[in-house]
């Protein structure tokens, strides 16, 4: 792989494994508000949008849901607690790829799902923020993946073209976001399965494998700072697992 501008990182399952406290945030909400347990973590709900995710709940448990939007604005808060008062469960390796390529003067950025206090909450901590020169979330898109918008917004403030980005994802939508903008993506197990995540050009099951196949191409042996831009060039390659 050579010749990229830019790595564009998903947060959820990628930067953080935040499956497990967003699930206990629904039992939590579901608890209360309907006097019901969520006993199986059902994998339908993982990388998918929020009312999608409570439509699964409530089929689940058999209740009915009439207000989804009070659900999960109370879900969003459930989880700040969490992540409050158990701290933040970085996936492992995440911290020193972005740290690794921060160093190297690759250009990066974040585009979540997650709302901006979410993404605040995780990156804080580790003052990861100010890693990236772009940070686009679900406030500033119309359209959530799979639909490619959160993709090309990012790529537009990073001043970079689509083809000359990669992506790290963690589900079947995020892949198939990155891939109808023209991005290239490297796929990360542990949310989904390898099946899901087929369409990404690699799939790999920890994060340092991702700077393994960075460093097979070139990416990782110097200062990308001191050897200016490589925009307008010919597309970027994808080296062969």
């Amino acid at each position: 792989m050579k010749d990229l501008d830019a790595v564009i990182f998903d947060m959820d399952g990628v930067i953080v494994d935040s499956e497990p406290l967003k699930f206990q945030a629904y039992q939590r909400v579901f608890r209360r508000r309907f006097q019901v347990d969520i006993a199986v973590d059902d994998p339908s709900w993982h990388g998918v949008g929020e009312a999608v995710a409570v439509a699964t709940f409530a089929r689940l448990t058999g209740v009915r849901v009439d207000d989804p939007q009070a659900v999960i604005a109370d879900k969003r808060a459930a989880y700040l607690e969490r992540l409050a008062d158990e701290g933040v469960p970085y996936r492992e390796g995440a911290v020193a790829l972005i740290e690794s390529l921060a160093a190297r003067g690759m250009p990066l950025g974040l585009a979540t799902g997650s709302d901006r206090e979410q993404l605040g909450a995780v990156l804080a901590p580790r003052r990861l923020e100010r890693h990236f020169a772009a940070l686009v979330c679900r406030d500033d898109v119309s359209r959530g993946k799979p639909d490619p918008e959160i993709f090309l917004l990012t790529a537009r403030r990073l001043d970079c073209s689509p083809e000359r980005c990669l992506v790290i994802e963690d589900t079947r939508a995020g892949v198939t976001a990155a891939r109808a903008a023209g991005m290239h993506c490297i796929a990360l197990t542990g949310t989904q399965d390898r099946q899901s995540l087929a369409d990404a050009d690699q799939i790999v099951d920890h994060l340092d494998r991702v700077a393994e196949l960075l460093h097979v191409g070139g990416l990782l042996s110097g200062d990308r700072s001191s050897r200016g831009g490589v925009r307008g060039g010919p597309p970027p390659a994808v080296s062969p697992p």
